[in-house]
Parts: structure tokens; C-alpha cells; sequence
């Protein structure tokens, strides 16, 4: 069973599969099982602290994982960017995806939003695939502005606009009980209180309310177990869209970091957890360190019930053990690559630029060393120390990579963009970046 859990309101059928993508092979038969996807905003797994945030988290669930991904990243630090990505199992770029306008986002419609601020309806989605697989699919958002422009594949969709997450476990079981007749593939969304109620006074005050944060989330959530029956086997997916800064201050040379934001590409703003459990039975919490991309659990769950993912898929399955240890995100004018214990980010200072803008590749090409940060964030989680000049063959070797990542899996296909399409990049006004 898959359970994959956003939280909104609205209802919407899936009414043509799109054409463009290459269809799954369709065997004659795929195991039997429900999937349960749960996406939270905000949670951090790096170890800054020395009371981790995830595992308040699990605790609070009351079930301890069987595989807990230690080094799992996520691909974008915008949370509606990072669930498309896991939609689509696809670098943001490579989709296309952008981001949203922010600057007076109350008074912007979803119309108003850039062209690529949506998932292309000639994408196969992980709800779209699984749907050709016979599966039920549903999404429940809460307090998600963005939540009708990622809902492409989902046959379902609630969007809730009620903060009470028992009110959204409530929804779940309902649907949950309708749609037994096939298996069902579940997505929810949180909504993003870890983040906006978490920053305080001082740094210690804010690390103990965003603990306490994570503690009520996760007891909130334990009813999900409950979902667990006889009927088919059921896994279910913990991970976070983005990780959050608090009142720390380095991450970036002597750049300032905003208090409460994910907007800056950081070890703590991209780490995440993601937790994989097996048929509502409390594991052993079996953690695996090796570094995983969230853009894996698409591939993961249809690798899971013996079934086929589109040829453009990017993530590999998480039990691909010889999969390429490494990680890559993007947001707005920034690029981060994590390779074992080293963690280089690049910041553009182009403001106002998505990172779709061909422009931004070209400035990463220009080399420009101060625009780089080097950090070996198992020892340095906050990024206090830049090893760009002292570890140089190792910032030149990362570099290199980064440039392969930018050109090859993660490029925007430029080439297919028109010329309003990307005189609209340019020209969209955003707060900071989008």
C-alpha cells in the first residue's frame, strides 16, 4: 500500500492520461500493496543540536522505522518545487519547474503564476503511473496555497484548510475505507508550523518550540498506523519537503541567513529524513547512511510492487545499493552537491532569477570562487568553516560535478523554450527568489 499524504480541499478526476512520456509496461501482475506517502514541511535531520528533531519525531509516532534513511536530501528548499520533484522523480530544472511568486502572494491568483510553476501535463507523475497500475489515488493538502497546481495524476484531492492534522488523519480513513476495493496509493501534506511557529527570541528557545513542534506532529500522524489491516500489505513514507534555519547565522561566509526561512541552500534547510515502514509493525530503525535523494521514492515504490517507472525517471530505487552516492539541489540562483562528507554550494547574487534562467549556468561556468562554499558538514553542520581555499583539489573536483549535474540530468531544457517563455523568467517579479 502507498500512502502519500498532502492535505487540501477541493475534488478533481483524472480525466486523459498525457501522451508524451513513455508508457510503463503494464505486467501481467505487481504485487498487491498499499502505499502510504506522508510529506511534512520543515522537518531537519542534520545534527546541529544534540537533541535531533527526527527523532523527537519518531518518537512521537510510537513505531520505530525498518529503514531510516540517515542522509536523505531534498532536491529544492521550496516545498511546493521539492513535491513536484517527488511527484515527477525528476531534478527541478529537468521537469521544468520553477517556483511561485511570492510578493503579495495573497493577492495573486494560481492564474497570475509563471508558466512554469506547474507540473507539465506531459509528465508522468508517481500517482499517474500507479493509477495504470490499478491503484486508488488520493491527495490530502493543508494550508497549502500552492496545492491545485501539483495535484496532476491524483484521481482525489481534499484540501483542508483546518490546522488540526486530526481532522486531515480523519479524511484519510474515510477515503481509505471507500477505496478498499483496489490498492490504494495515499499522499498527504502538512501544513508548515514546524517553521512559522518555531522561531523565537533566541536560538535556544526556538530549537526547544521546534522540538516540541516535531513531538505533536508525529503524535498527530500515529493514527495513520491504524490504517494498517489484513487486507493487503501496506508501506508508508515519511520525508520532509525542505528543512528550515532557525536564529543561526553562518551557513554562508558573512552572508546573513533569514531567521525561520528555507530559502537559502544549507546543510540544515536540505537534509532531511525519510522513513520507510513496513506493514504497520514497528521496526528496528535499521539506519542506513548512505546519501539518498528524495527524487528516489518515485522509483522506490513502483520498484516495491514489481512494476515499471517511466524511461526519464532520474531518482533510483532506494535499494539500489550501488546506486552514485550524491546529491543535488537547486533553488532560485543557488546549486548545492553533497559527495560523502563534503557539501559545496554555489550562490549566484543573481536576485529575482529562477534557476531555470539558462543565465544562471553561465554564471556557474564563469568560475568564481567566492561564490562558493565548501563545508564537511558531518563535523560542521552549521557550515561555520569554508574549506573552499584549503581543500582546493577537493572544491575543484566538486565544482567539475556540479557543472556535469547542471549540463546533464538536472539541465532546463532549454532548447524547447519559447522566447515569451523565457523572457517571462526574466522579467516575473519575486520577493527574493522563486
Amino acid at each position: 500500500m502507498i500512502l502519500s499524504i498532502l492535505l487540501s480541499c477541493q475534488k478533481n478526476e483524472i480525466i486523459e492520461l498525457p501522451k508524451a512520456e513513455q508508457l510503463p509496461e503494464v505486467p501481467t501482475e505487481i504485487e498487491d500493496r498499499d502505499i502510504i506517502l506522508v510529506l511534512l514541511r520543515g522537518l531537519r535531520a542534520d545534527m546541529s543540536t544534540n537533541t535531533a528533531a527526527t527523532d523527537v519525531f519518531i518518537q512521537a509516532l510510537g513505531q520505530k522505522p525498518q529503514t531510516h534513511y540517515t542522509s536523505a536530501y531534498t532536491q529544492s528548499t521550496s516545498d511546493f518545487v521539492s513535491m513536484s520533484t517527488i511527484l515527477t522523480g525528476m531534478y527541478p530544472s529537468a521537469i521544468p519547474m520553477c517556483g511561485l511568486i511570492r510578493a503579495g502572494s495573497s493577492h495573486i491568483s494560481l492564474a497570475d503564476q509563471p508558466w512554469c510553476a506547474r507540473i507539465p501535463k506531459d509528465r508522468y507523475t508517481l500517482p499517474t503511473v500507479l493509477s495504470i497500475y490499478g491503484y486508488r489515488t488520493h491527495l490530502i493538502t493543508l494550508d497549502t496555497y500552492w496545492h491545485s497546481l501539483v495535484t496532476e495524476g491524483f484521481q482525489t484531492h481534499d484540501a483542508i484548510q483546518n490546522k488540526d492534522l486530526r481532522t486531515v488523519t480523519a479524511l484519510a480513513e474515510n477515503w481509505w475505507q471507500a477505496a478498499s476495493d483496489r490498492p490504494r496509493f495515499l499522499t498527504l501534506v502538512t501544513d508548515s508550523r514546524l517553521i512559522k511557529d518555531s522561531v523565537r527570541t533566541d536560538e535556544t528557545q526556538s530549537h526547544e518550540v521546534y522540538l516540541d513542534n516535531a513531538r505533536k506532529i508525529g503524535q498527530s500522524l500515529k493514527s495513520l498506523f491504524s490504517l494498517v489491516s489484513n487486507d493487503r500489505p501496506v508501506s508508508i513514507y515519511f520525508t520532509s519537503l525542505n528543512g528550515v534555519n532557525l536564529m543561526e547565522r553562518d551557513g554562508f561566509d558573512d552572508e546573513p541567513v533569514p531567521d525561520g526561512e528555507s530559502d537559502v541552500l544549507l546543510e540544515r534547510t536540505l537534509h532531511v529524513p525519510l522513513l520507510v515502514y513496513k506493514d504497520g509493525t514497528s521496526g528496528e530503525d535499521n539506519r542506513e547512511d548512505r546519501i539518498v535523494e528524495n527524487l528516489d521514492i518515485f522509483p522506490s515504490i513502483v520498484d516495491e510492487i514489481k512494476g515499471k517507472s517511466p524511461a526519464n525517471i532520474q531518482g533510483e530505487p532506494l535499494t539500489n545499493t550501488a546506486a552514485d552516492p550524491v546529491a543535488y539541489a537547486e533553488f532560485g540562483d543557488m546549486f548545492a552537491l553533497r559527495r560523502q562528507e563534503h557539501l559545496l554550494v554555489f550562490r549566484g547574487f543573481m536576485h529575482d532569477h529562477t534557476s531555470l534562467d539558462p543565465d544562471l549556468t553561465t554564471r556557474l561556468n564563469d568560475y568564481r570562487p567566492p561564490l562558493f562554499t565548501l563545508s564537511k558538514v558531518e563535523v560542521d553542520p552549521l557550515q561555520k568553516q569554508n574549506l573552499r581555499d584549503s581543500e582546493y583539489s577537493k572544491f575543484q573536483q566538486l565544482y567539475k560535478e556540479m557543472k556535469d549535474f547542471r549540463e546533464g540530468p538536472a539541465a532546463p531544457p532549454v532548447s524547447t523554450f519559447t522566447p515569451k517563455q523565457l523572457w517571462d523568467l526574466r522579467m516575473t517579479p519575486a520577493q527574493g527568489y522563486w
